[in-house]
């Protein structure tokens, strides 16, 4: 049991900071925004959103995981 709830600890983090990206990125796409229009800015997040998804379902460890939906999906 105790490993059950360490493994689900571990896996809950990926949606954790897939949510957190979400919210650290947000600066930086508000500048982006400014900058290239709103347009280019959503274009361009759904195709990093979209590549890390894809990603994502071909990843096999955990590491891969937390980063191709934790971060990429997350900053897209």
């Amino acid at each position: 049991e105790v490993t059950d709830q360490a493994s689900q600890f571990k896996v809950a983090w990926v949606g954790a900071l897939a949510m957190g990206m979400i919210f650290f990125c947000s600066p930086v796409v508000s500048m982006f925004t400014d900058h290239f229009g709103c347009r280019k800015t959503a274009v361009g997040g759904a195709l990093v959103a979209f590549l890390g998804l894809l990603s994502s379902s071909f990843a096999t460890t955990l590491g891969l995981r937390y980063f191709t939906y934790g971060i990429l999906f997350g900053c897209g």
